[in-house]
């Protein structure tokens, strides 16, 4: 294994033992080698729309293996299916889009996701073996390995549902109906600095994503209960807020924010709650902010 990721290779199907008279053993692995630089993935768009009535409903992820044959529904491969990032996939009609999924069409599923966005349309087939439905798909999200020349793993689901979902159905919506309580500590304008995975993981000497990446750009509190919030291309958002959340009520999302004084400084921490916490159900990360101006603490 160690020879393997030494040579830039990957592993693309099972692993084969041949055991001789002479009580040796021959290991034969499939291979793919990998180019040490890599290349521009090019991304070729859908066909128009067909549609696919078996896709149509939702699915549940069950394994990810290196080929469609290593697939047993007994002995699944993949380990740690509770934290895979993609544990639910829905198919909604007439190709409709959600979240990572830009669109998809017989066969066919487009999705975008990372920063800088990946783009990437990946093909899927569907069968039946013990009265279960599956899908297999090849879905190319390891984009340092695609772009240096190797193959998708393969994301298998089961299909639980045959029901046809509106994208509202299939997302996360918190209640947003709380009553305004003043917190002067966070009164005034804040303006982004980073975005982190929590607020213990953020040290002022130390930038975790790229400043240019950041989408929120500021945020301002004020005492009557509105926020102003400026995302980076968007116009300016009135939203409320009350003491510990900032609330859309239009979009039904509640994001938790929380003031640190690290080193002397104050820090605003807000949760982001992205499609990956609407519809993925994972976890929100947390954009970090610090006062405009620090003497201000109108």
């Amino acid at each position: 294994m160690r020879r393997l990721e030494e040579q830039s290779c990957q592993i693309i199907g099972a692993f084969y033992e041949l055991y001789y008279d002479d009580k040796t053993v021959e290991l034969k692995v499939p291979i793919r080698r990998l180019s040490d630089k890599p290349v521009a993935v090019v991304v070729e768009p859908i066909s128009a729309f067909e549609n696919d009535p078996q896709a149509i409903g939702k699915w549940r992820f069950i394994d990810k293996v290196p080929s469609i044959e290593q697939f047993c529904i007994e002995k699944p491969k993949y380990s740690d299916r509770e934290h895979i990032w993609l544990k639910e996939l829905y198919f909604l009609p007439d190709g409709q889009c959600y979240w990572i999924v830009n669109g998809w069409t017989k066969g066919w599923l487009t999705m975008s996701f990372g920063y800088p966005k990946y783009t990437c349309c990946n093909s899927y087939s569907i069968c039946k073996q013990n009265d279960k439905v599956f899908m297999f798909i090849e879905i190319k999200d390891d984009f340092d390995t695609i772009s240096r020349g190797g193959q998708p793993e393969i994301y298998v689901y089961e299909k639980v549902s045959d029901q046809t979902y509106a994208k509202e159905q299939i997302r996360i919506r918190d209640n947003t109906n709380f009553p305004f309580v003043l917190d002067t500590a966070a009164t005034g304008t804040w303006i982004c600095r980073d975005f982190v995975e929590h607020p213990d993981c953020f040290s002022p000497n130390k930038q975790c994503f790229p400043q240019d990446g950041l989408f929120w750009e500021s945020v301002s509190f004020y005492n009557n209960g509105n926020a102003d919030v400026q995302y980076k291309g968007k116009p300016s958002r009135t939203l409320k807020w009350t003491e510990s959340l900032l609330l859309d009520t239009e979009n039904a999302i509640a994001e938790a924010y929380l003031i640190r004084n690290i080193n002397g400084a104050e820090y605003l921490f807000a949760e982001w709650k992205s499609g990956d916490y609407l519809f993925g159900g994972r976890t929100p990360h947390w954009y970090v902010f610090e006062r405009e101006n620090k003497s201000d603490r109108a």
